[in-house]
């Protein structure tokens, strides 16, 4: 067990950089948004001779790349080749704390389930004590997607003040965290940097629909996965109306409305084809 007051190296998602890379490493935690120290990192490793700076650079370009570009499906191959070469090692010394595995709990919908852009990015958290354990450490570091496989009033309460809250950009809600009819209340302005929401099979109705809308920002929200829920056909015109839908890249609904398939499959057929996505 480590506990929140312990330093924990989670700098990376290699190595203990030395002291020749950590000024590479420190640019990198103080700019997450910004390939360009990335890029510089990648450029010294690669001198070393060290393929994590091949890795870094593919990774930079793949998040940049949209899939239907020519040159996608290459850059994802040599991904792909590089992680089944070299990703053991790269993740054999990330720390393990407890009730927190690194990585993602599935591949459904966020990103990757161990690297982005060249680091993991991403943990997930088995209970809801977890977060208040290591929030504070998992903010020095690149932390920025997490997934739930337990959620409580513990965690909504204590998100808003959450060291780890201003670098978040992915939320994921799975394996049925959510009781029936008891949908998080999330605090106004606790999502507002959150790019990524998931919430899948977690008995999301209509209320519990329109209040997520009014927390989750218009401006910044680019992924919504909301299936298998108790969303209705008439949600998706409120989905439509809503001053964020235009800024959506990635949207998945399926299976809600148990009651009226037909009526949630012809509200989809036309969701899709709106001009506006």
């Amino acid at each position: 067990m480590v506990a929140p007051s312990q330093s924990v190296n989670i700098d990376v998602s290699f190595e203990e950089p030395t002291d020749y890379e950590r000024p590479f490493v420190e640019a990198i935690l103080d700019h997450l948004d910004d390939d360009a120290p990335r890029l510089v990192y990648a450029d010294w490793l690669e001198e070393q001779g060290d393929p994590r700076g091949e890795f870094i650079r593919v990774q930079c370009r793949v998040a940049a790349t949209p899939r239907d570009d020519p040159g996608y499906d290459d850059l994802e191959a040599r991904e792909r080749a590089l992680l089944k070469k070299h990703r053991a090692k790269w993740v054999k010394p990330l720390p393990k704390l407890k009730q927190l595995t690194w990585g993602r709990y599935s591949e459904f919908f966020i990103g990757r389930k161990w690297f982005h852009r060249g680091l993991v990015e991403h943990c997930t958290f088995s209970k809801p004590k977890a977060f208040e354990m290591h929030a504070a450490a998992l903010a020095t570091g690149p932390s920025r997607f997490v997934t739930f496989l337990d959620w409580s009033r513990l965690v909504t309460k204590a998100l808003p003040s959450s060291p780890l809250l201003p670098r978040l950009r992915g939320l994921e809600l799975a394996q049925r965290v959510v009781e029936q009819g008891q949908f998080p209340d999330f605090e106004p302005g606790s999502l507002d940097d959150v790019e990524e929401f998931s919430a899948h099979e977690q008995g999301l109705d209509s209320d519990s629909f329109d209040a997520l809308l009014r927390v989750l920002s218009p401006t910044n929200l680019r992924a919504l996965e909301l299936g298998f829920n108790d969303l209705r056909a008439v949600d998706l015109d409120r989905l439509v109306a809503w001053e964020g839908f235009v800024n959506l890249r990635t949207l998945h609904l399926g299976l809600n409305d148990k009651s009226s398939d037909a009526g949630l499959r012809h509200g989809l057929a036309s969701f899709v084809a709106s001009p506006r996505i």
